[in-house]
């Protein structure tokens, strides 16, 4: 997008690409809000942009990426919650309910608030669609990345169409932006 050489140095997870960029290993790093911000606050990490579309409340001086020149961008992580293939649409519904009250409650709600993190309450279809979105867009993989991964993008969306013939039934899913 920004047409920007950067090369993907994968690691087996976030916690030890955190060592390595606050060690001082790696340059730059694209992680979420959850893991970076405690770092940046303590100044061993200088955010250089957000991948929201706007500003973090919780970062009010960094600048969103879209913000910062790159207009249109955006990149977020997500998570969601789903059930084996059969479960009773009942007990998806009821789970479904337990987690939106549990996301609503102020203790939970500041604590996302600190972290960075935006809960999005969504409807089990409707995160079925999310997810096949999401694992389909052109927006999870650069141009030139894209030849490479389009085989897993294939082996992704066999299983995510289930999501949507009701095989694999989504429950929920919040999501917080990326730094």
């Amino acid at each position: 997008m920004a047409g920007v050489d950067i090369l993907h140095v994968p690691f087996k997870g976030g916690g030890p690409a955190m060592v390595d960029i606050v060690g001082g290993h790696t340059k730059v790093m694209f992680s979420s809000m959850v893991q970076t911000v405690p770092q940046i606050k303590a100044g061993k990490l200088r955010a250089l942009g957000t991948g929201a579309l706007v500003r973090s409340p919780v970062l009010p001086d960094v600048p969103a990426i879209a913000e910062a020149g790159v207009p249109g961008y955006e990149a977020v992580n997500w998570w969601g919650v789903v059930a084996p293939t059969g479960t009773s649409p009942a007990i998806i519904d009821k789970v479904n309910r337990a987690i939106e009250a549990v996301q609503q409650s102020p203790d939970v709600q500041k604590q996302f608030d600190n972290e960075g993190a935006t809960p999005v309450s969504m409807k089990p279809a409707d995160f079925g669609g999310f997810m096949v979105s999401e694992c389909t867009s052109g927006r999870r993989s650069s141009s030139r990345a894209a030849s490479k991964q389009s085989e897993r993008v294939d082996d992704l969306q066999r299983p995510i169409r289930g999501v949507m013939a009701g095989l694999v039934p989504a429950i929920h899913v919040f999501e917080v932006a990326t730094m």
